[in-house]
């Protein structure tokens, strides 16, 4: 009988550490990151546009919110576009340096797919950074769970600065009022 009990408890044990390793989903699997062809924002007019995009990690999302921090006395956003994906806008919100985006899917997406694209402009030189913030969610299709791991998502670092013709027409401007 003593065998037995000990042999059920060791099955029982066995069981458990099998249906959590293998059955069960991870807690969080997907990320957010960001997407740029260029680390450089000109002063000025000119526009760099960023990418906003989740990696399910082949799991279905049904939704996202991203809540991202920029350096607001550095970058203005000049606009917000969206794609096919996530259609269902829920809100977007852009203040004080912090930008909300939570929009949803009713069929549910995979992989790694553009929720937006954020145009940002420079209006102070310098170093400023994007990042994910906490708020941000992606609930998984089956089950409305949270699946994103949010120190796993990447922000992006850019440098704000004058465009090379902006600054020979300073140092130009400069030599003449030397001159004057």
């Amino acid at each position: 009988m003593k065998l037995f009990s000990l042999f059920s408890r060791i099955f029982a044990g066995l069981t458990s550490l099998v249906l959590v390793l293998f059955v069960a989903n991870p807690a969080f699997a997907s990320n957010f990151y960001l997407s740029s062809d260029s680390a450089d924002i000109t002063l000025g007019d000119a526009v760099v546009p960023v990418r906003v995009v989740i990696d399910t990690k082949s799991e279905s999302v049904n939704g996202i919110s991203a809540f991202l921090r920029y350096p607001n006395d550095k970058l203005e956003v000049a606009w917000i576009s969206y794609g096919e994906a996530f259609p269902i806008q829920a809100a977007e919100i852009n203040e004080n340096g912090i930008i909300e985006i939570s929009r949803g899917s009713i069929e549910g997406e995979v992989g790694n797919v553009t929720i937006a694209t954020i145009g940002f402009k420079g209006i102070s030189e310098g170093e400023g950074s994007i990042s994910f913030t906490e708020g941000s969610a992606a609930p998984r299709t089956v089950d409305s769970t949270d699946s994103l791991n949010l120190e796993e998502s990447v922000g992006k670092k850019f440098t704000i600065k004058q465009s090379e013709s902006n600054i020979f027409v300073i140092l130009f401007q400069s030599l003449l009022s030397l001159l004057a």
